[in-house]
């Protein structure tokens, strides 16, 4: 469920590995082939602004899930549903200029979760866009 689940302290323990998806970032496989174990996997993004812009934050997912970002806790669903809908969530904010972390926690529910849509939307046409950066 991710209730107690607090902000990692040490990202450098949670050893990050790059990888590519289209746009439903799918781990079905590993979380069925190791199911019923109850796992959690962390999803890592970085964006940068040229200029403080609104943006929407935009999340789709089927398990447990929870998001932080820049370190604050914005989205907590300790249930999740399936399927995995896009957009599920949206979080606005505003984005000031610079460069923002999205970390989200996803539970694997015992192998029935299969993973997460991540958007980031601009809300002012008129600004430059945020970049994604990894």
């Amino acid at each position: 469920k991710l209730n107690d689940l607090a902000y990692p302290t040490d990202m450098e323990a949670l050893a990050f590995a790059p990888r590519s998806f289209e746009a439903f970032c799918d781990l079905h496989a590993e979380f069925e082939a190791r199911a019923p174990e109850d796992l959690l996997v962390y999803f890592a993004c970085r964006f940068e602004c040229e200029q403080a812009v609104p943006v929407a934050v935009l999340l789709g997912y089927d398990g447990p899930v929870k998001m932080w970002i820049d370190g604050v806790e914005y989205f907590h669903d300790p249930d999740g549903d399936t399927p995995a809908l896009m957009d599920r969530s949206r979080t606005v904010l505003e984005a000031s200029a610079g460069d923002h972390d999205i970390l989200i926690a996803l539970g694997s529910n015992h192998g029935k979760t299969w993973g997460i849509f991540l958007r980031i939307e601009n809300l002012d046409p008129t600004l430059p866009p945020p970049r994604i950066l990894s």
